[in-house]
């Protein structure tokens, strides 16, 4: 029999799952999809543009983000509906509930059940339709017809045309191309980038109000890179390639270095004039 584990091992490893979900989570947040929250929320409804013209021919527009811009936002959501990852959503939501045994309040319940039942919709292995079924069959009765719903197409094109080539998802949505694959992904990935910025909102309501102890450097730690120079400031040592090295952390770099500076560019401008003069 194994031994059992104290509070104090069970508190640090829910602690571990809510501070691995508010680091990943904050990095989904920063996403530019994300920042959009209105266009988000209207891709996320799946809605279509229906004009009707005088010969009641009716033409449906669906306009969604770039494919691209849609992929890099998967890749930062993935560990977040992984159930082996640290940062699995529901394992966040789990972990919360821990913490709020014996304090929590209905209003508070009410959140986490509404999260959970949210969380709970991102099934990779369910085949029910989240807003819509496609359905394809041959004109000429040569073939069955044959229903998909959006959730598997979206998980076919998640697993198999961006994180992984899952051939098994590819296959069984063989008649479906991977422009109706991403059309039913955009929607899906928009309503788990929502989904994943208000649980963090929620954690940060939470961790203010001290109802969880969380390590508040997760909150404010540099999540992403942004689009700034890398600049930094110090000497700079120039020595031919094969000259020793110096000891770490030695200020004496010893014979062959030489520091770099307006001097020394100066020359090595000029032997390179020369070089080429003489080429």
């Amino acid at each position: 029999m194994g031994t059992p584990r104290g509070d104090d091992e069970l508190n640090e490893r829910h602690r571990g799952w809510i501070e691995a979900f508010v680091v990943r989570a904050r990095r989904v947040e920063a996403h530019s999809l994300a920042q959009d929250r209105e266009l988000c929320s209207k891709i996320g409804s799946v809605t279509w543009k229906v004009m009707v013209g005088s010969d009641g021919e009716a033409t449906l527009t669906q306009e969604l983000p770039p494919e691209e811009q849609v992929e890099s936002a998967a890749a930062r959501l993935r560990p977040l509906i992984l159930n082996d990852e640290d940062a699995y959503g529901p394992k966040a939501l789990k972990a919360i509930k821990w913490f709020l045994r014996g304090k929590s309040t209905d209003q508070i319940d009410q959140f986490v059940s509404e999260f959970s039942a949210q969380w709970s919709r991102f099934d990779s292995n369910s085949e029910d339709a989240q807003a819509y079924m496609s359905q394809r069959w041959a004109v000429d009765g040569s073939e069955p017809i044959t229903n998909v719903s959006d959730n598997v197409l979206a998980f076919a094109w998640l697993y198999g045309d961006v994180v992984h080539a899952d051939s098994e998802r590819l296959a069984a949505v063989e008649p479906w191309g991977v422009r109706e694959r991403f059309r039913a992904a955009a929607p899906l990935i928009c309503r788990l980038l929502e989904t994943t910025v208000m649980t963090l909102n929620f954690v940060r309501w939470l961790s203010a109000r001290g109802l969880i102890q969380l390590d508040q450097d997760v909150f404010s730690r540099e999540v992403v890179v942004g689009d700034e120079p890398f600049i930094e400031t110090g000497r700079v040592m120039v020595a031919p390639v094969d000259t020793q090295l110096p000891d770490p952390g030695s200020e004496e770099f010893g014979e062959g270095w030489q520091e770099l500076d307006a001097d020394s560019v100066r020359l090595l401008l000029q032997s390179q004039r020369a070089g080429d003069d003489s080429a």
